[in-house]
């Protein structure tokens, strides 16, 4: 399996252009995940009636960085 990943950051989309070699057969598998950034988050956050209560980058608790391959948000009412 290989993966070819851009970024957008216009539409904050990662594309993955996926190609899977099995059987000697070979397929592409293109993709996209759509990349919230904190800011994006905490409005949605706060439209649903939210707040931020803690950020973490990773399952450790680790801050929240440009390098973290995790966004994870503590919100609360």
């Amino acid at each position: 399996m290989i993966d070819r990943h851009t970024i957008d950051t216009q539409s904050g989309r990662l594309y993955n252009r996926r190609i899977v070699i099995r059987d000697g057969m070979r397929r592409e598998k293109p993709f996209f995940v759509r990349m919230y950034n904190p800011t994006e988050v905490r409005d949605l956050l706060r439209q649903a009636g939210l707040q931020i209560y803690k950020t973490y980058g990773g399952w450790d608790f680790a801050p929240l960085s440009t390098d973290s391959r995790r966004m994870i948000i503590i919100a609360r009412r």
